[in-house]
């Protein structure tokens, strides 16, 4: 905060003398970080959020400030470092809330290890890993969900206004594999039906006497779902008939569904203010192994993500 102050009065004092704007601080990663991602943060309407203001926030390196007639300045640069759960190995940034999309490279003892990092469902491009002679190309997609706030009235519109933003924050990570944001990146304004957003980065280099090049590419789609008020899957037999019907909680933790052995086929159906969602599995999806269905819940802000209700011959298994 103190280095945040000194910046901005001595902005506003070779503003008064040069009558002229300045600017902005330029944030530059160290030469030997790399870009790997996305980290992206939801503000709801009328709200924003303000990296500057986390108090978490550390030294690392410096920003520099072209005054021009009165040369650069240099100030401390501060960032805000990934902290790693050391027995989940999930990754988050403290005093920020996310969805994470970013591609770690972390060194083991046994070797070098490369790690997606997302807690966004998976998108319809995946995650690609191609390494030849001339480079190493990573490409990694995510799904964010979006949709009525808890309070939302009757008639609340997607499409209205006002929107909320999304934050889409650079990641980087350090040659030694520290993860951090330095604040850099874009906003979009959401709404509506859905919108995407991504990123890319280039890295040429020299190994072994030869020259190549690396690449990171992610993307990023919001979609919109409704929020749901019922969760059920509904059993069928050879002859249409209902076998069975099973309400199931909206929660994190779905407990696994076993059908009968007279289930031909089932409806999975989730219920919402907008209708009702049907998804039909067969017998075969589940005879040789599970069948993973995802199922979209939001949270009071209207942010969503995805749990998964599994189905299974032995729901114990």
């Amino acid at each position: 905060m103190r280095n945040k102050l000194l910046c901005l009065l001595l902005a506003a004092v070779l503003t008064a003398l040069t009558g002229c704007s300045l600017a902005r601080p330029e944030q530059e990663a160290a030469a030997e970080d790399r870009w790997i991602g996305l980290y992206v943060v939801y503000s709801p309407p009328g709200a924003y959020n303000d990296f500057n203001s986390n108090p978490n926030l550390v030294e690392m390196g410096t920003t520099s400030l072209d005054t021009g007639k009165y040369g650069t300045l240099a100030f401390p640069r501060e960032v805000l470092l990934g902290v790693e759960d050391p027995d989940t190995g999930d990754l988050t940034f403290p005093g920020l809330t996310g969805y994470s999309l970013f591609i770690r490279h972390k060194q083991e003892d046994y070797g070098p290890v490369t790690q997606v990092v997302s807690n966004m469902s998976p998108g319809e491009e995946g995650t690609t890993i191609n390494s030849s002679d001339q480079g190493t190309a990573e490409t990694a997609s995510g799904v964010i969900w979006w949709g009525p706030p808890l309070d939302a009235a009757a008639d609340w519109d997607p499409n209205g206004s006002p929107h909320c933003i999304w934050h889409a924050y650079n990641v980087f990570e350090t040659a030694d594999g520290q993860v951090y944001l330095d604040g850099s990146g874009n906003s979009y304004g959401g709404g509506g039906s859905g919108m995407g957003f991504s990123s890319d980065a280039t890295y040429t280099y020299t190994e072994n006497g030869e020259s190549r090049t690396d690449s990171i590419s992610v993307s990023v789609w919001v979609s919109y779902t409704p929020r749901l008020t019922g969760l059920r899957v509904v059993e069928f037999g050879e002859d249409n008939s209902v076998v069975k019907t099973t309400d199931l909680p909206l929660t994190e933790d779905l407990p696994a569904l076993a059908p009968t052995a007279d289930t031909a086929f089932l409806i999975v159906e989730e219920e919402s203010g907008e209708g009702v969602k049907r998804t039909l599995y067969a017998a075969e999806d589940w005879a040789d192994g599970a069948v993973s269905h995802e199922v979209v819940l939001l949270d009071q802000e209207g942010c969503g993500h995805g749990v998964y209700l599994t189905i299974r011959e032995e729901a114990d298994a």
